[in-house]
């Protein structure tokens, strides 16, 4: 969360060997240039088994980022657990890493990013839910199917970037620490609305100092859609932007995670997309707009994969 933290890198990184464990978390999953007009974007991208090998063997010590001062770049730990928020992770090198976010829609289904379930099979993920710690405490549970959008794009442009997994056993509800999130209705969110972002996403813009272990949350605002295509983004209607200043935004491992209003309760308004290829430099952070696929999630768990 490096701000809160979408993961995005600049590949001249891998030219450098001095930098070659910065790759691990800033080195995208695919490199989204046609959705800029001017700027390099990037999804927030989970990471993949290589990188995580790379990550693994360059920190045998296994450190957090802790410092103070970079948190979450404008943002800040989260003191209460956020119930609906989950951790996706994979199991290498003989424990587990988390390699993106996402959210809470029902008993045994949660709402994603498409581009975090790329080359996966459900058999490798793992849900963990109720904990402000991704390695520590929480339910585990395993995924026993999932769907990607049929029209996701990853090419000319990122569309279309929304995931649904089933898990088993079933969330336990009863519980205060787990519970779903509203996903409202058909109305579209505007400009300049409140939203805040929570995720375990890189606290540096660069993802140079890996994930931090506990929970973190920025609060900023969202654009319009035309604001956003001005700021160099070819976005669509299913889109939504939000934008903080300079050293505020998503970050590397905040894919799939929740962007949320307040109701009352909170609402499920955006599923952390793409960004520039270095987090937080004043520019907008991309969201799939929960609002315009309501049809899509609610055909997929009622009758998909119900």
């Amino acid at each position: 969360m490096s701000q809160l933290s979408y993961s995005c890198t600049d590949i001249g990184y891998l030219l450098t060997s001095s930098m070659f464990k910065l790759t691990a978390f800033s080195i995208l999953i695919f490199i989204a240039l046609g959705n800029a007009s001017f700027i390099e974007k990037s999804n927030f991208t989970k990471l993949t088994s290589k990188e995580i090998d790379i990550w693994d063997l360059g920190n045998q010590t296994d450190e957090l980022a802790t410092d103070a001062v970079n948190r979450i770049n404008g943002g800040r730990p989260v003191e209460q657990i956020v119930p609906y928020q989950v951790s996706l992770q994979v199991h290498r090198r003989g424990r587990y890493h988390h390699f993106c976010s996402g959210s809470i829609i029902s008993a045994q289904h949660v709402l994603t990013a498409a581009h975090c379930l790329t080359k996966m099979n459900p058999n490798e993920i793992s849900v963990v839910v109720g904990t402000l710690t991704w390695r520590n405490g929480g339910d585990r549970h395993g995924v026993v199917a999932m769907r990607s959008h049929p029209g996701f794009s990853s090419s000319s442009l990122i569309i279309n970037d929304i995931a649904v997994l089933k898990v088993t056993p079933s969330f336990n509800l009863a519980r205060t620490s787990i519970s779903t999130i509203s996903l409202g209705n058909r109305a579209r969110v505007g400009d300049k609305v409140p939203v805040r972002l929570t995720g375990w996403g890189s606290l540096t813009p660069t993802g140079s100092t890996g994930l931090p272990e506990r929970l973190q949350v920025l609060d900023y605002h969202t654009i319009s859609n035309q604001e956003c295509a001005q700021r160099g983004f070819r976005i669509t209607a299913n889109e939504l932007c939000a934008l903080g200043e300079r050293g505020r935004g998503a970050c590397v491992g905040d894919s799939g995670g929740p962007l949320t209003i307040s109701n009352g309760a909170p609402q499920l308004v955006g599923i952390v997309s793409y960004g520039t290829a270095t987090c937080a430099l004043g520019r907008p952070d991309v969201y799939t707009r929960v609002s315009s696929f309501l049809p899509y999630i609610n055909r997929v768990i009622s009758s998909e994969i119900p």
